[in-house]
């Protein structure tokens, strides 16, 4: 069985510098992302409580695929971000405790991560 598949809501979102200092994307946040039984994926993340601008909110949707124990692959077709369209990045992962941890090395040496907390619906 895929430990992916399930609906997650977000509780952290942000990046780590290379001190290890960790900066949050936003102060509001609200999110979901949903693995499907069927290898579908689908994001979406307010970084306002009032939508005022694109960068106020991040939605795609795609397929994921699990490459090995802990890194997977977002295929995204369709996103609110147009430059991410028709895109592959690659993520970390780790499920501990209901909580799913993303992450990723960016360009400038620090480390992107989200922690998703699994839904029982």
């Amino acid at each position: 069985m895929n430990k992916m598949i399930g609906r997650y809501s977000l509780l952290k979102h942000g990046t780590y510098d290379k001190a290890g200092v960790y900066t949050p994307t936003s102060e509001y946040l609200k999110g979901e992302i949903n693995y499907a039984s069927d290898g579908s994926l689908s994001v979406l993340i307010l970084f306002k409580q009032e939508i005022e601008t694109k960068k106020d909110i991040l939605s795609y949707v795609g397929r994921y695929e699990v490459t090995s124990e802990n890194i997977l692959f977002h295929n995204i077709t369709l996103c609110s971000q147009q430059g991410r369209n028709n895109s592959a990045e690659k993520r970390s992962f780790l499920i501990k405790e209901e909580k799913l941890i993303l992450g990723s090395e960016l360009p400038n040496g620090s480390r992107f991560e989200a922690v998703w907390k699994k839904s029982l619906l």
